[in-house]
């Protein structure tokens, strides 16, 4: 049965107790505001939910990495105090395919490479490349991660005359410089980022699969239980 809210004014509404609704929901509470949480599901945590699908069995309905469930919010919101158990993936995934191969990855690089190689020694060679191409653009993104988001408003007047296409063209450019200028050497596969996941593999262009989802992917692959 879903509990009845008891006030009727809020500091925050957050709309959906997914994990993320509710970490933030724990950080305005934590700072003395008022907020109500509403989830139309009858269970909280969205993603990070265990369900039993197949009578006996639990799997995790939608989540696969916890790459972005930062050390800093389990120790502020002392989630392992309260049951926060993290196991690790090995492996971290399988892909299967229509013509009965499969994908197996994990956290070893050469099993990894090796597994590739199935589908393109091309791109199982450029496998360690566009892992430091990703190594490179987390380090970029990590600390901001916790960072308060900036005020930006009111724009300036130049930004607001600003065409949208010089506004993409100054983005390129910045995010070229910031991620890549310190890789002196690019694969010819690393620009191609393909999601495997569901789709037909291998692709026409390239088989390097974007493998993390999230640019934090270099963190150990994990499940929440």
């Amino acid at each position: 049965m879903a509990a009845t809210p008891q006030r009727t004014s809020y500091d925050a509404i957050v709309i959906g107790g997914g994990h993320n609704g509710l970490i933030t929901a724990a950080y305005l509470a934590r700072a003395g505001k008022r907020v109500l949480v509403l989830e139309r599901r009858h269970v909280l945590g969205g993603c990070s939910v265990s369900e039993p699908i197949w009578p006996g069995y639990k799997v995790s309905t939608a989540s696969y990495v916890v790459s972005l469930l930062l050390p800093e919010v389990i120790k502020d919101l002392k989630l392992k105090e309260n049951g926060l158990e993290i196991l690790r993936r090995d492996p971290s995934s399988f892909t299967p395919t229509s013509d009965g191969r499969y994908l197996l990855l994990g956290p070893d690089r050469q099993r990894n490479q090796a597994e590739i190689s199935k589908f393109s020694r091309r791109d199982a060679e450029a496998y360690p490349r566009y892992e430091s191409l990703l190594e490179a653009v987390a380090e970029q993104i990590e600390p901001i991660l916790m960072a308060a988001a900036p005020d930006i408003l009111p724009l300036p007047r130049s930004l607001r005359r600003m065409g949208w296409g010089k506004k993409l063209r100054d983005f390129r450019a910045a995010w070229r410089s910031n991620c890549w200028s310190a890789r002196r050497g690019r694969s010819s596969s690393v620009g191609l980022s393909r999601t495997w996941c569901g789709r037909r593999w291998p692709p026409t262009q390239s088989s390097v699969p974007s493998l993390p989802s999230h640019l934090q992917a270099r963190l150990t692959c994990c499940c929440i239980m």
